[in-house]
């Protein structure tokens, strides 16, 4: 019972309290509604009661376990404990019996051994419920090519590699638990009993694709390594069921295979060869380098060579006519022009004879001309000629024949060449070259008054410009120059040839001033010449000697009556003068003369009407009778020219 009755005195005891723990350490703390515990399904899990702080032990525990919380189904219902003393377990549950997920313990009562409870308000708030919080398992598949996971075998699984081959076995996929996860591993060999290589090695946290283990391509000498996982542990400290671990799902042998080389071929084979390799069965007929052929962790290599054919070896013979010529590759003779082949196998050149037989060259003609007195001196033989001759080498067939065809020119008649030249004889060409450089034109200054034309008491003595004055009376647009006097000629005569015609003559106008230029061919400086002054309507007057001309000259007639040839030596004082004094060392051509005839004299009468008429009646000009140079013939001319001129005995005088 709850109460006692002693001499009257009622005792009520104290209702229940407890302390409770889940590490049997430590007492939950009061907590309205309860506390929780979070756990990982691969841990035991276990509610104690710890002490006993109100009423009397051993107490009993009455609860059910739901789902979630409060309200969430009931998965055991009305669970008693059975009277616990302190250190009594209330509600446990072993490594991996709890599924992820959460349970909600909720305490329906807590009775003593005196039947006494909890106080009902203590319970009404629930601090004697509590929430347990399974976490899942940790649970991952692990891949050793990064893309399929591992098959869940006892004991592990197995793979195999070529020593040449990198190796990793990575995370795939975190299945249960929360990432990273970290791996710890030892690596042992040959199995699980096996000498530790690497112990506890630690992955580090890893997420889904992370390394677990890894060696490098060689890295791993031949033989067998086991991996044995000791553990997985994710982000919350939850690990894989022991169950699963003890049955060694998570740990593989690796096996690395040594590498060998078999098989492998170096060879050549000639164009338009085929090989067949064993190691493939595969035919080849070009060129290969390095081609691999790998089965399991033996590697083959074919490294084939095709040579090519070598290129036709072509022989090029050129013999003479006549000639024989034996070909080192099948020991025939051949004496006649052709081409012979010899084709080969594909490892072999081709041989090709070009053979050529010349014919005998054509002679080889040498045409040599020298001059009278020289010598040729033929190449061929070496040997000196001096007259016109053929000569013949006869040479053997390869070479031409040689044929010299000497002619000896006779020496050229010396060609005639003027006063300035010079004439070489060249032997190399058997000719004469002609030099020299022509000199300038003579250029001879006549001083000549004609004695109509002189304007009376002139100083410097001036003449009419009869030539001009015509001419602008005739209307002319081109009269000429205002001191154009007439035209005349200048003759330069031999003195050996008097009885010909003049050697040189030029036909300058005169000027005013009585003077003239004559320009004679160059000819003209060669020798001496009578200086000779022609004028249409006067006498002649020639130099009084011959006279050597230069590039300039000067000759006066009008001045210096001693340079004018007349008859005086003949006759005596008595002759008649060859020019007309015309005034105080003046001196000028009669004029009067108009048949041409080399008199003044009555003769010329008629002409000189004829001209009046002309100029009188026919309105010409430039007439002969216009002695006075006023462009009319009339009485002025006769009365001051003529009629004196034409009663003066006058006459050309001249040498003979």
């Amino acid at each position: 019972g709850c109460t006692s009755i002693t001499s009257g005195n009622i005792t009520q005891p104290a209702a229940v309290q407890v302390a409770i723990s889940i590490d049997g350490i430590n007492a939950l703390p009061a907590t309205l509604g309860g506390g929780s515990t979070t756990i990982c399904a691969n841990s035991a899990y276990a509610m104690t009661l710890l002490e006993i702080n109100q009423g009397v032990g051993p107490v009993t525990f009455l609860y059910n376990v739901r789902a979630n919380n409060i309200s969430g189904e009931i998965l055991q219902s009305n669970v008693s404990t059975g009277a616990i003393a302190a250190g009594g377990t209330i509600y446990s549950a072993a490594v991996g019996a709890l599924p992820a997920g959460t349970y909600f313990i909720q305490t329906l009562s807590i009775t003593d051994a005196n039947g006494c409870q909890v106080n009902p308000m203590v319970m009404g708030a629930g601090y004697y419920n509590h929430t347990l919080v399974v976490r899942p398992a940790v649970e991952v598949a692990v891949s050793v090519n990064g893309t399929t996971p591992l098959p869940a075998t006892v004991g592990g699984g197995s793979t195999t590699i070529c020593a040449n081959t990198p190796y990793a076995m990575t995370l795939l996929a975190i299945n249960q638990g929360s990432g990273p996860v970290t791996f710890l591993y030892n690596v042992r060999a040959n199995n699980i009993s096996g000498e530790i290589l690497q112990g506890n090695v630690s992955s580090g946290a890893i997420a889904a694709g992370g390394t677990i283990y890894s060696a490098a391509a060689g890295a791993l000498s031949a033989g067998t390594y086991f991996i044995e996982t000791l553990s997985i542990t994710d982000a919350n400290g939850c690990q894989v069921q022991p169950m699963v671990m003890g049955a060694g799902y998570y740990n593989h042998t690796l096996t690395v295979t040594p590498l060998t080389v078999t098989g492998s071929v170096t060879t050549s084979i000639c164009s338009g060869e085929s090989y067949v390799w064993p190691a493939n069965g595969v035919t080849y007929t070009t060129t290969q380098s390095g081609v691999t052929v790998v089965s399991g962790c033996n590697t083959a290599t074919l490294n084939l060579t095709v040579t090519p054919k070598p290129a036709t070896v072509i022989t090029d013979v050129t013999i003479c006519s006549g000639a024989t010529y034996i070909w080192s590759v099948n020991g025939l003779t051949y004496t006649t022009s052709q081409t012979v082949t010899i084709t080969n196998d594909g490892c072999t050149a081709n041989q090709v004879l070009n053979l050529s037989v010349t014919p005998k060259p054509a002679t080889v003609t040498t045409d040599v001309t020298i001059c009278y007195g020289g010598t040729y001196t033929w190449s061929v033989n070496d040997v000196d000629y001096t007259e016109s001759q053929t000569v013949t080498i006869t040479n053997d067939g390869c070479t031409a024949d040689q044929v010299l065809v000497l002619t000896v020119t006779p020496l050229p008649t010396q060609p005639t060449i003027e006063f300035w030249q010079t004439a070489t004889f060249n032997s190399a060409t058997c000719s004469w070259v002609v030099s020299g450089t022509q000199p300038a034109q003579p250029v001879l200054t006549v001083d000549v008054l004609l004695d109509g034309y002189y304007i009376t008491g002139s100083n410097p003595a001036l003449m009419r410009p009869a030539r001009y004055t015509n001419l602008v009376e005739s209307g002319s647009t081109t009269p000429g120059s205002a001191t154009d006097v007439d035209v005349i000629t200048v003759e330069l005569w031999s003195p050996t040839n008097l009885g010909g015609v003049a050697a040189y003559s030029v036909s300058p106008i005169l000027q005013t001033n009585g003077s003239v230029q004559c320009t004679f061919p160059v000819g003209a400086l060669v020798g001496s010449y009578y200086i000779v002054v022609n004028h249409r309507s006067s006498i002649s007057v020639w130099s009084a000697n011959p006279v050597d001309l230069s590039t300039t000259s000067t000759y006066n007639f009008k001045n210096n009556p001693s340079n004018i040839y007349s008859d005086v030596p003949v006759q005596g004082a008595a002759a008649i003068p060859s020019v007309h004094n015309i005034n105080t060392g003046l001196y000028g051509m009669w004029m009067g003369e108009m048949n041409d005839d080399g008199f003044i004299d009555g003769i010329d009468y008629l002409p000189f009407v004829d001209d009046v008429n002309l100029s009188s009646y026919d309105g010409q000009y430039l007439l002969d009778g216009d002695f006075n140079g006023d462009a009319y013939v009339d009485a002025v001319d006769y009365g001051s020219v003529f009629d004196y001129n034409s009663n003066q005995g006058v006459y050309t005088q001249r040498p003979y």
